[in-house]
């Protein structure tokens, strides 16, 4: 949804973005900036091999193989419509049943996950009446500087700022804690498999990922190597909180004896809440967990 505006989930639906630009509002004196937001159409649910094409490059697999997948997990969320009557897509919205067995579309309260404008605030406007004067326009003067005061007046600045840097050390930006956010594999054929992360110097600020795709996505132990012969058996769990250090993935668990912190290849470290052998039985657990109010956040992901 970040690259595209139409995605479609082959016999549900689609999802769709739209971007409204920048306006003034007149009655409250604002000035609105951009926004793009989501709705669903149910009637738009023909297979377009969008979501397949995704896993196929995110997994390195065949488009067959991907399209099998899709089955799969869309077989899962009738399942889940079924059962619990919603499915919830973390930072998009929530998909329900109503009374007449048709989809309705609750988009989500927090919009940045699809609305890169959604940082920008609406600023005051004030408008003039007629009645308030105008300050009159001064006309600019002319100072005339000779070559001699210019060369003066540069030699002075540029003494000033080497004195600044002197007597005045920068900052060491690498104490500060970082704000970590992913950028998902765009549609380069040579983008990586896993979510790369760019760090950005915040004052004491950590940020905890309860996002993500709809199915998760791949998490790697340092070492392993899924392609391997003597790699294990796939391990899935039910992902809580992402934290940037093992200290504050401790710090989360605390005396939670249920709670579990795995590391990545990339630093990070996941805080799952279960575990099991297929992403399925997790996709029903983190659904049951949200449904409960147990883990409001939870999302499934392969552990290795």
């Amino acid at each position: 949804m970040r690259s595209h505006d139409c995605v479609t989930i082959p016999g549900i639906g689609s999802f769709i973005a739209a971007t409204l630009p920048a306006l003034v509002d007149e009655s409250r004196a604002l000035f609105m900036p951009p926004t793009r937001y989501i709705s669903f159409n149910s009637e738009i649910n023909h297979n377009d091999g969008l979501i397949a094409a995704s896993v196929a490059r995110r997994d390195a697999i065949s488009f067959e193989a991907a399209t099998s997948r899709v089955e799969k997990a869309v077989e899962q969320m009738r399942r889940d419509l079924s059962q619990f009557r919603f499915i919830d897509f973390p930072g998009i919205g929530t998909l329900s049943l109503d009374a007449q067995g048709l989809l309705q579309f609750a988009p989500a309260t927090s919009a940045a996950f699809i609305n890169p404008y959604a940082i920008l605030q609406p600023v005051a406007m004030h408008v003039a009446s007629e009645e308030e004067p105008v300050a009159p326009r001064r006309r600019p003067r002319i100072i005339r500087i000779g070559a001699g005061a210019m060369r003066v007046a540069a030699s002075v600045a540029i003494t000033v700022s080497l004195g600044a840097l002197l007597f005045f050390p920068l900052r060491d930006s690498s104490t500060l804690p970082f704000i970590k956010a992913a950028i998902w594999p765009s549609t380069v054929s040579n983008a990586p498999a896993t979510p790369a992360f760019v760090e950005k110097p915040q004052p004491d600020v950590e940020l905890i990922f309860a996002e993500a795709p709809a199915g998760g996505y791949e998490i790697l132990t340092p070492g392993s190597d899924p392609a391997s012969a003597e790699a294990p058996a796939p391990v899935f769990g039910v992902v809580v909180g992402v934290f940037s250090d093992a200290d504050k993935a401790g710090a989360f668990i605390g005396d939670a004896t249920a709670l579990t912190s795995y590391p990545t290849r990339n630093g990070q470290f996941r805080v799952c809440a279960a575990t099991a052998s297929t992403m399925e039985e997790c996709a029903a657990m983190a659904s049951k967990f949200r449904a409960d109010g147990t883990w409001p956040e939870a999302w499934p992901a392969r552990l290795r």
